[in-house]
């Protein structure tokens, strides 16, 4: 990958990190920012992630839209945890323009409360409900004051 397209995906990363903490992050006080969001990864399924209460949890899961499957939130405790808008996709850099080449998909996730959430998403195609995923995720979510 050159150092040109390589720029490019870090660039666009950042923006959708950045606008999670924005959208998500209201200040603890006028004089402080809001802490900086927590960006989880597949390589941290099955793991915890400790959250403050006035923080946002990101998380990008690998995702290929052109094979029909997609991430869907199969469980969250909503007393916790809510989802901020749709998920968004952002596409791996592909110089060559080929078909079908993938990507992450994001989810933006605002704290509500203190407390616990089992925090579970299952990459599967929306027609298919009798198969079983073709992968799952979970964390388990502690959100402190």
């Amino acid at each position: 990958m050159s150092f040109r397209l390589f720029t490019a995906a870090l660039l666009s990363l950042l923006a959708i990190v950045g606008t999670a903490g924005t959208a998500c992050g209201a200040t603890t006080s006028p004089t402080q920012p809001p802490p900086r969001p927590i960006v989880v990864q597949q390589r941290q399924n099955g793991h915890v992630v400790q959250l403050q209460e006035s923080q946002c949890l990101v998380i990008m899961l690998p995702s290929n839209p052109s094979t029909g499957y997609s991430w869907q939130l199969v469980a969250v405790n909503r007393t916790v945890l809510q989802q901020e808008g749709a998920s968004t996709y952002v596409p791996n850099p592909n110089p060559r323009r080929w078909v079908g080449v993938g990507g992450d998909e994001v989810f933006r996730f605002r704290v509500i409360g203190e407390g616990n959430s089992q925090l579970r998403m299952a990459y599967r195609r929306p027609w298919e409900r009798s198969q079983p995923p073709a992968e799952t995720f979970s964390l388990r979510v502690i959100v402190h004051r």
